[in-house]
C-alpha cells in the first residue's frame, strides 16, 4: 500500500505500524494533485476568453501556490505575465506529487483485511529518481517555497543531496517543512543536518526518523525564531537536545 510516497509492503513488519501511523497523521499538504483548481486553471476558456490571466497579479500568485509544483511550472507557457508571476509566487513542493503517473487504479488485498482500493498508486517508485526529481524542482524555481513536503526519499541513500536541499530551502525563505526520513528497519541511522537550524524563517517543522545532530557543537544563534507547531516522531535524541530546541523556538 502506498500512503504519501511511502511503499508500506516492502518496509520491515517490526516498523510498518508505527511508520504507516506517522505519515497517515501528518498534516496534509496544501497543495494537492487531485484538487479541481489544478485542472482548471490550464483549461481553455469555453467562449475563447481568457478572464483568469486579467485578475490583479497578487491573485494569480495565491491562484498558482495552491497548485502541485508541476502545475505551477506549466503556467509559464502561457504568457510572459505568468511566467513573471511563477517566479515571485511561494511554492508548494510535496515530492508524492513528483512521482510517475499511474495508468490505472490498483487493488491490493492483504491476508488479514478486506481489499483496499487505491487511486492513481505508481506501479513502480523509483527512490532515487525521486531524490533526483526533487533537486531538479528545488533548483529550477527562482523564488521561494513556502511548504516543501519530503516524506518519500531513504535519506540514508542520498546524503549528497541533503545538504544541498537545506541550502536551497535556507535561500528561498522556507516556511513550513515535513522532513520524514523513509525507513524499512529500526537499523537506519541517518544524521538530520545541522543545516537545518538555519531555516530561521520557518513556522512549521515536522521531522521523524532522524538521529538528531550533537547540538553542543551548534552556535548559540542555531534556532527557530518564528516556528509556532512542531512534530517530532521516531527521533535519536537526548534529553539536552530537546531542552536544547525548545529553548530556541521562543514563540512555541
Amino acid at each position: 500500500m502506498l500512503v504519501r510516497g511511502i511503499n508500506f509492503y516492502t518496509t520491515d513488519e517490526t516498523v510498518l505500524t508505527l511508520t504507516k501511523s506517522a505519515f497517515t497523521n501528518l498534516p496534509h499538504p496544501p497543495a494537492a494533485k487531485a484538487a479541481p483548481l489544478s485542472g482548471a486553471v490550464l483549461a481553455r476558456a469555453p467562449d475563447g476568453v481568457d478572464c483568469i490571466s486579467r485578475l490583479p497579479a497578487e491573485i494569480l500568485r495565491n491562484i498558482v501556490s495552491r497548485l502541485p509544483v508541476k502545475d505551477a511550472a506549466r503556467t509559464t507557457v502561457l504568457s510572459t505575465r505568468w511566467r513573471r508571476v511563477w517566479h515571485t509566487t511561494p511554492l508548494v513542493l510535496v515530492d508524492a506529487h513528483l512521482l510517475p503517473r499511474a495508468g490505472a487504479t490498483a487493488t491490493i488485498r492483504r491476508a488479514s483485511t478486506s481489499s483496499v482500493r487505491l487511486g492513481a498508486v505508481p506501479r513502480e517508485v523509483a527512490p532515487r529518481g525521486l531524490a533526483d526529481a526533487v533537486s531538479s524542482a528545488l533548483a529550477a524555481h527562482p523564488g521561494p517555497f513556502r511548504c516543501v513536503y519530503l516524506t518519500g526519499t531513504q535519506m540514508e541513500n542520498h546524503h549528497d543531496k541533503l545538504a544541498l536541499w537545506l541550502q536551497h530551502l535556507v535561500a528561498k525563505g522556507i516556511q513550513e517543512l515535513f522532513f520524514i526520513n523513509r525507513i524499512r528497519t529500526f537499523d537506519a541511522d541517518v544524521l538530520l543536518p545541522a543545516m537545518i537550524f538555519r531555516c530561521t524563517s520557518l513556522i512549521k517543522l515536522y521531522i521523524g526518523f532522524w538521529r538528531f545532530p550533537e547540538t553542543a557543537t551548534l552556535p548559540r544563534t542555531a534556532g527557530f525564531p518564528h516556528l509556532r507547531e512542531l512534530g517530532l516522531c521516531s527521533l535519536v535524541m537526548k534529553e539536552r537536545d530537546l531542552e536544547f530546541v525548545l529553548d530556541r523556538c521562543p514563540v512555541l
